[in-house]
């Protein structure tokens, strides 16, 4: 976690927050017939948390600013000597611009690899 708050400028603070909000947290499984014991909960936000789609974000753009540094071309190239466009986000979803296709299957694969 140290990494990640240096490089991306995140606070410690926060991130203190975040494990006082998602950390042990535990739960158990109700059915008709039976309740479980309680359950350690290892990752994740609770179902429905504000926290959910702002976290999601900061990841995504985690994972595309490396895919970025791993494309040397690609996307849309406007010729007004500014960067191509090469992808547009939208909540979930990904969006890439590419011509020719074999490009787009380069740009997806390396999508998929980057970690």
């Amino acid at each position: 976690m140290g990494r990640f708050t240096i490089r991306h400028g995140v606070s410690q603070h926060l991130v203190w927050a975040l494990r006082l909000i998602c950390g042990e947290q535990k739960g158990r499984i109700i059915t008709k017939q039976d309740t479980s014991l309680e359950l350690n909960i290892e990752a994740g936000v609770r179902q429905g948390c504000v926290l959910s789609p702002i976290l999601f974000s900061c990841v995504l753009e985690v994972a595309l600013r490396k895919w970025h540094e791993q494309l040397e071309d690609g996307g849309l190239d406007f010729g007004d000597a500014g960067i191509q466009l090469s992808d547009l986000r939208f909540a979930d979803d990904i969006l890439l611009f590419a011509t020719p296709s074999d490009e787009a299957a380069r740009m997806v694969d390396a999508l998929v690899t980057c970690n």
